[in-house]
């Protein structure tokens, strides 16, 4: 699953960044997310470091709703998919 996130997602979805990508959960693990299409979105390591381990309603709006977004549209290409 994570090969077909990058493929779909090969920038970070809140800055556009190419650099040190890595898969972050919409939900955190910590708070029970896993790693599922709709709970998965790539980040780069300066954007995954702001989000931590917060939820949604902690991030600024913009960057909220890109999360959401980018993780819709990879549940959606992964129904499409499979």
């Amino acid at each position: 699953m994570a090969k077909a996130l990058f493929e779909l997602q090969p920038v970070c979805v809140v800055c556009g960044s190419d650099i040190k990508l890595a898969v972050d959960h919409v939900t955190p693990v910590t708070k029970g997310g896993s790693l599922i299409p709709g709970n998965a979105v790539v980040l780069c390591k300066s954007c995954n470091s702001a989000k931590f381990n917060r939820d949604l309603q902690e991030l600024l709006p913009l960057t909220a709703f890109s999360i959401i977004v980018a993780a819709q549209e990879f549940a959606e290409c992964w129904q499409a998919i499979t």
